[in-house]
């Protein structure tokens, strides 16, 4: 029977727990779990499996047991902010460790309910150190384990020490090992995004800012070419080590126009030294070299078209020779503000560029892709397809170095292949967007690749026998004016902005002072002023992250802070100490509002003649149309 203590707590401090709970109580097993004393007096449980009986702790002492257990953990605690738990059982070794780091946030995770209802039936939860205690997980069905995995590590700050229950080790090692792997992944695509984020986030409204001039003077992709690729077969050609096999089949299309071959990455390389010319390349990575991967074609001065993300590296835009159309993307605050847009005319950013364009290709109502050398991996220890060269790798073959991080994946033909964490994410985002896009075909024809479920596994010979069977390609699509906008609207917004400038200042200004008073207040103890301060707190930074210019300009610039201060402001949240939430406020606060500052003070010249220039250009476009319209 569940004790009294247990629904009161659960009912209070775990509500979804115990609503869950209560759905399934009629489903639990008592007949192979039971609960009996141990020699030393303490709670044992046992668990019938294959008419063997299985004990959960020690029968003798659970206690000394779980001291035993937790020491190997103890040498390397202060490198931790979080523990997480994967098997409770009556919890012994959860109270030992959390009792001696009472300072430690640490999460439960319960893969049995029936071992949760013997839990809460002989052990009174509240007995636990629950103060810290951020997430209490039980595995009721199979949905529960991907939605918890995702729950926690989102809420997850930085270092996470994952402690598995040693019997639930050996009782339960398949289900225990495909949930860790689970996990695990999880944790390293969150720290992948948040590297990424931090990486970029000054990066994306830089570039923005620069492209913004361009943006102006040239295209929109969505606007101004649909037409030419709506219903049309596209060949993606990236740059993994399966292209080289394909170059004659890709000379064959280009020259009878049989496909747009849209390059991606660095494959235009090995494209341009093979003497093919792709009808368009993309590049969307934010990073300041990112024009080396278009080496030749800038020293050439090739005149191949280039679709760019608009947050791209500003460099590309700028160095650039051939004709130039744009695309939106949702890393780009500076274009969604200033611009009147349509629906559906933003992409979003992907951890490959292959992906950017999958979303691009769709958007234009392409009807097949085809993908070529699209590997996400490697093939015999080769990096690139050969004729693509950098002076920063030594070889187009991988170094010791990167051959320790392999990891093998499914081929297409049902292989093994080797890839890499980097590349299986980017494989992953691609099917995920593959799956969100209905009534389009894609096909990979990447000979030695990883299998993209979403796709099919064709040869490219046999898709040029089924599906290109003649001439589609308009050599001159990328030919046009300037996209045209609406200046009223764009004026409207430049003096918007300008007057969310000048507020700007004042709101930061009234959130510092905010802030230096809840510090001074905190050293006298005086509580019942701390109290009220918050409230009063709140509603100034409320009033400074509505602002347009710190949602355009600067907080796409702190992002990763931001994610932070967020989740500290959770765990204030959750304190009932009033000066431990002065102290947690106090830092998180200042480490915020310093990176805020910081980024103002990088942006704050670039955004003042950015203004000045979109004034003048529609200004110019004004006096163009008066004199069209004179003309007529």
């Amino acid at each position: 029977m569940i004790l009294i203590d247990n629904v009161a707590y659960l009912k209070k401090r775990q509500p979804n727990l115990w609503k869950f709970f209560k759905a399934v109580e009629d489903e639990v097993n008592t007949t192979d779990y039971a609960v009996s004393a141990s020699k030393a007096g303490n709670s044992c449980l046992t668990i019938t499996l294959d008419g063997k009986e299985n004990y959960i702790h020690s029968k003798y002492n659970p206690v000394e047991e779980a001291e035993r257990w937790m020491q190997k953990y103890e040498e390397n605690m202060d490198s931790y902010e979080h523990i997480f738990f994967y098997g409770v059982g009556l919890g012994y070794h959860i109270e030992t460790l959390m009792e001696r780091y009472p300072d430690r946030s640490y999460s439960l995770y319960e893969p049995d309910v029936n071992v949760f209802y013997q839990l809460i039936c002989s052990r009174k939860l509240d007995s636990f150190p629950t103060k810290n205690l951020k997430n209490f997980f039980v595995e009721f069905m199979e949905p529960f384990k991907t939605l918890a995995i995702e729950q926690m590590v989102s809420l997850m700050l930085k270092n996470v020490l994952i402690i598995v229950h040693p019997v639930y080790e050996r009782l339960f090692a398949e289900q225990t090992k495909s949930f860790l792997q689970n996990f695990k992944n999880s944790l390293l695509k969150k720290y992948s995004i948040q590297s990424a984020t931090k990486m970029y986030e000054r990066l994306w409204t830089v570039n923005s800012l620069y492209n913004f001039t361009k943006v102006l003077e040239t295209q929109n992709i969505f606007r101004e070419k649909k037409h030419i690729f709506s219903g049309k077969p596209i060949v993606m050609v990236a740059a993994g080590p399966s292209l080289e096999d394909e170059i004659d089949n890709l000379k064959k299309i280009k020259n009878e126009g049989l496909a747009y071959i849209i390059s991606i990455g660095s494959a235009n390389r090995a494209l341009i030294k093979n003497g093919i010319f792709p009808d368009a390349v993309t590049t969307y990575d934010p990073n300041t070299n990112n024009h080396l991967v278009f080496e030749e074609i800038i020293e050439d001065k090739l005149e191949i078209p280039m679709i760019f993300g608009t947050s791209v590296g500003y460099k590309t835009v700028q160095l650039y020779p051939g004709p130039m159309l744009y695309m939106i993307t949702n890393q780009d605050p500076v274009s969604s503000y200033y611009l009147k847009l349509e629906p559906g005319e933003i992409v979003s950013d992907a951890p490959s560029i292959a992906t950017v364009t999958v979303e691009l290709m769709y958007k234009l109502g392409a009807e097949l892709i085809v993908l070529v050398g699209q590997n996400f991996g490697y093939r015999n220890d080769q990096f690139y397809a050969k004729g693509i060269e950098y002076s920063y790798r030594e070889s187009e073959q991988l170094s010791e170095a990167e051959k320790e991080t392999l990891i093998l994946v499914d081929g297409v033909e049902g292989e093994q292949v080797q890839s890499h964490y980097g590349h299986n994410l980017a494989r992953h985002q691609m099917e995920h967007y593959i799956e969100n896009m209905p009534g389009i075909r894609v096909i990979n024809t990447t000979k030695g690749g990883a299998k993209i479920k979403g796709t099919e596994f064709q040869a490219l010979e046999e898709v040029m026998h089924t599906h290109f069977l003649k001439k589609v390609v308009d050599a001159a699509w990328y030919e046009g004016t300037k996209t045209k906008y609406d200046t009223e609207s764009m004026q409207k917004q430049i003096n918007r902005m300008k007057a969310e400038y000048e507020s700007f200042h004042g709101l930061f200004d009234r959130v510092v002072k905010l802030l230096r008073k809840l510090d001074t207040l905190n050293k006298f103890n005086e509580l019942n002023q701390l109290a009220k301060l918050f409230p009063k707190l709140d509603d100034a930074f409320k009033r400074l992250t509505a602002n347009d210019f710190f949602n355009v300009y600067v907080r796409p610039m702190v992002k990763a802070e931001h994610e932070i201060l967020a989740r500290q402001a959770q765990v204030v949240r959750e304190s009932w100490d009033i000066q431990e939430k002065s102290m947690i406020t106090l830092e998180a606060f200042s480490q915020y509002l310093y990176s805020v500052q910081e980024a103002f003070v990088s942006i704050e010249d670039m955004f003042l003649k950015l203004q000045t220039i979109i004034s003048m250009t529609i200004e110019e476009m004004k006096e163009n149309q008066s004199f069209v319209k004179k003309g007529e």
